[in-house]
């Protein structure tokens, strides 16, 4: 994980697999100079996937209309077990939606996250 002293805030998310493995999706914000103005750094079971993404609030809190959608997309991503060998499961490729987020004077919160993929699961009958 990213040094502390290097961002200033962060949360994260269960992602999984195509085999049902369950793995740690963080996103660390670090704030620029230029104001109303964050990086958003994008880390899967510690490993650092793709470039940094520029997020601008305007006066509001809101991200401008003009820059939306805000999505980060995750090309190629090869999941890993976890001694950092590749563990069969397929590359994948997902967008995370930024869109809805917002910039207040309140210390970091995360007040929802949605993610669509479920761990792997047994059949135990049909009626």
């Amino acid at each position: 994980a990213p040094d502390p002293d290097m961002f200033n805030s962060s949360t994260s998310v269960t992602i999984y697999d195509s085999l049902g493995n369950s793995h740690t999706q963080s996103l660390y914000f670090v704030k620029t100079a230029t104001e109303n103005e964050w990086e958003v750094h994008s880390l899967i079971d510690g490993v650092t996937q793709g470039s940094a993404s520029t997020l601008t609030f305007d006066s509001t809190g809101q991200i401008p209309t003009a820059d939306l959608p805000l999505e980060v997309d995750i090309s190629g991503w090869t999941p890993l077990d976890s001694a950092g060998n590749t563990n069969g499961a397929a590359a994948q490729d997902f967008t995370l939606d930024l869109s809805t987020l917002t910039q207040f004077g309140n210390e970091f919160s995360v007040s929802a996250i949605d993610q669509d993929g479920f761990t792997t699961g047994q059949l135990r009958g049909v009626e």
